[in-house]
């Protein structure tokens, strides 16, 4: 049962509706407006439901916030323990003549969309619409999607996390943060229009391997995430728009006559200032929908008229990602903002070659055993992360196993011959390889490798 409708922010004749009907667990808000009757919104819905034919009374939203407390210089509030917000809307005196009660669920989102990501180490950005026309599963956004890193960096990547909480959105009201964080610490912030230096305080003073922060919108809070990625520190953001265009930090370059000449193109042309802060960015289209883009190759493509290669990334059930490499095609109508449209061409040329990703499997060729996609209870049981790092680039060399090796690679790809053999056995990125004591073999390493290695 939801903490929301046991307490007593609604009036008494909803609260007993509300927990009565039995599409309570679809509940996403509750809308309170002063002379006008509440409604209420559900998942799959796409208008809202009035939940009685009497209006709201001053004097109900005068109890509600009673029980609500004070609210933030954002016009929020929640509720300790929970992650439910409570937002209000003021007349011009300052007067609160409505409240939005959102639901929030401690809902642990599948992190397979997003693991192989995180495993570079590497900024990611995720971009999503502020509002949706159909509306989603509730709490099943950006803001959930930063709470389960959070959780997976801090838990299973042993990573120091520190989440900066501008609306207590993420961790939840309180001074004790929301279990869906995991082992995160989270950094409150007293004004919206202090996140920035809020930002930089939990680099200075914490030493974090990895800030949270949700809703990047200012241009303090921009060049505060240039600052802490120049110190190198992972970040995961938010923000909202619906396309890569809508990113800037772009320049007028005015190029030589023989440049030009070089690249078949006008003397001024517009290029990035710099590397991106975030060199992955996620647009959110819908709850399973994805479009991942190498911010630096995407923004390139675009500026020179190019269509971006990008990888569409579709969940199929609980255990499965279809991935798809794809190139877009921007699209403009008179009705509709630019946005990115896959064309029917390279749909139909590339389905054909969509990629998997299931549950672990376990073979054994020649001796080796290759565990694919382990599960991240499997690496955390192991201890994966605590083992040393050992990689190497392209190269052709001979091994001999003195004792038992078990490896995680973390990138590369490698072609194995053991001694006596003319077949190889094929290992990558994402392959949990165990090499028995006694084996002899040539690496034949195509891609650069980066692992973890145990010696027993």
């Amino acid at each position: 049962m939801s903490p929301l409708l046991r307490c007593e922010i609604l009036p008494h004749d909803l609260r007993h509706d509300l927990l009565d009907d039995s599409n309570r667990h679809d509940l996403m808000e509750v809308i309170l407006d002063v002379g006008r009757p509440p409604h209420a919104c559900y998942f799959g819905d796409l208008g809202r439901r009035r939940l009685r034919k009497t209006e709201v009374s001053e004097e109900e939203l005068e109890y509600a916030q009673n029980v609500i407390g004070e609210l933030g210089g954002d016009n929020r509030a929640g509720i300790v323990g929970t992650l439910h917000r409570i937002s209000a809307i003021r007349n011009r005196k300052g007067k609160v003549i409505g409240l939005t009660c959102r639901v929030g669920r401690p809902h642990r989102e599948n992190m397979d969309m997003v693991k192989d990501l995180l495993e570079y180490g590497k900024s990611i950005l995720f971009l999503g619409r502020q509002a949706s026309i159909r509306p989603v599963w509730p709490g099943a956004g950006k803001t959930t999607v930063m709470r389960g890193i959070s959780r997976v960096l801090s838990d299973e990547h042993l990573k120091r996390v520190v989440i900066v909480d501008t609306s207590n959105e993420i961790g939840g009201d309180g001074d004790i943060p929301h279990p869906a964080i995991g082992g995160a610490r989270r950094l409150q912030v007293s004004e919206p229009c202090m996140q920035h230096k809020v930002m930089i305080e939990a680099v200075e003073n914490h030493m974090p391997e990895v800030i949270v922060v949700d809703e990047i919108g200012t241009e303090a809070e921009v060049r505060a995430c240039c600052t802490i990625a120049q110190r190198g520190v992972m970040l995961i953001g938010s923000a909202h728009g619906k396309r890569i265009e809508d990113i800037g930090g772009l320049k007028t370059v005015v190029l030589g006559d023989q440049e030009a000449r070089t690249r078949n193109c006008k003397k001024s042309v517009i290029e990035r200032r710099a590397d991106p802060t975030f060199p992955f960015l996620i647009e959110m289209r819908e709850r399973h929908n994805w479009v991942v883009h190498r911010t630096d190759k995407s923004v390139d493509a675009l500026l020179q008229g190019k269509k971006p290669l990008v990888e569409a990334m579709v969940e199929e059930g609980r255990k499965c990602v279809v991935l798809k490499k794809e190139l877009y095609t921007i699209a403009r109508t008179s009705n509709a903002p630019v946005c990115f449209q896959l064309s029917r061409e390279s749909r139909r040329s590339l389905l054909p070659r969509q990629l998997k990703v299931t549950m672990a499997t376990e073979t054994q060729k020649l001796g080796i055993k290759i565990v694919k996609n382990p599960p991240e209870s499997k690496l955390s049981e192991l201890g994966v992360r605590s083992w040393p790092k050992w990689g190497c680039p392209p190269s052709n060399f001979p091994w001999t196993y003195s004792a038992k090796e078990t490896c995680y690679l973390l990138k590369g790809k490698v072609k194995v011959y053991p001694d006596g053999s003319k077949e190889a056995v094929e290992i990558g990125a994402g392959d949990l390889v165990v090499f028995p004591k006694g084996m002899s073999c040539t690496w034949d390493v195509s891609e650069a490798v980066d692992k973890h290695y145990l010696f027993e």
